[in-house]
């Protein structure tokens, strides 16, 4: 398995062929929630963060609550974190891309459950994900 970090990507960010991103931004200072988009590709995942696809351009530093469904998995995975950083995509279906670094633990001071941030490394490290450049080009 070959990581994604040297393709600009989160350390130990790895491909996760299959995995979607559904989200809901909050705006207002944190306390309106709004639906944002569903089933969103996954381009590279880590128990740090997300990249992902998505056809609106998101805020820098906007919150949001993030629904992971990773293949194998029953359950998506339900966290928060913050935008860190959007791009234009060179896609012709998803125009963006967009980072999301995740909330620490909740036993660091965070809002994420420990376990679904181990869950993802776990997931890293399992035989249902194949990994390493599955996006085609033009998606």
């Amino acid at each position: 398995m070959v990581e994604n970090e040297e393709q600009g990507g989160l350390p130990g960010a790895f491909g996760a062929p299959g995995a979607t991103v559904s989200y809901s931004l909050f705006v207002l200072m944190g306390r309106l929630r709004r639906k944002g988009e569903l089933f969103c590709p996954v381009v590279d995942l880590s128990s740090n963060g997300v990249r992902f696809l998505t056809r609106k351009l998101l805020k820098f530093r906007l919150p949001v609550e993030l629904e992971i469904a990773l293949p194998g998995v029953k359950m998506p995975l339900t966290l928060q974190g913050r935008i860190v950083w959007a791009s234009v995509n060179p896609g012709k279906t998803y125009r963006y891309q967009a980072g999301v670094v995740f909330d620490p633990a909740a036993e660091e001071g965070g809002r994420n459950p420990r376990a679904l941030l181990d869950k993802i490394a776990a997931f890293k490290d399992s035989d249902v994900a194949p990994f390493q450049n599955w996006l085609k080009p033009g998606l």
